[in-house]
């Protein structure tokens, strides 16, 4: 994970393990199975970001925030 530019962590997380982070412009998250990755954003919960064993890396910043929000 990328937080304003920065490598904010870079491992294989463990299931129900959680981090946090707190960027003030923009985060790139690289996933290696988006249908089993949980993530909120200010307390609330995202969208799904793919599908099982899907590898993605999302960037998420002001412009976008509102499209990773789970509708």
């Amino acid at each position: 994970m990328m937080v304003d530019d920065e490598v904010a962590f870079a491992r294989v997380m463990r299931v129900g393990e959680r981090e946090s982070r707190t960027a003030t412009d923009h985060l790139v998250i690289d996933v290696g199975d988006a249908g089993a990755f949980r993530y909120s954003i200010n307390g609330v919960p995202g969208r799904g970001l793919g599908r099982k064993g899907q590898v993605i890396t999302a960037r998420i910043s002001r412009d976008n925030l509102a499209t990773f929000f789970q509708q």
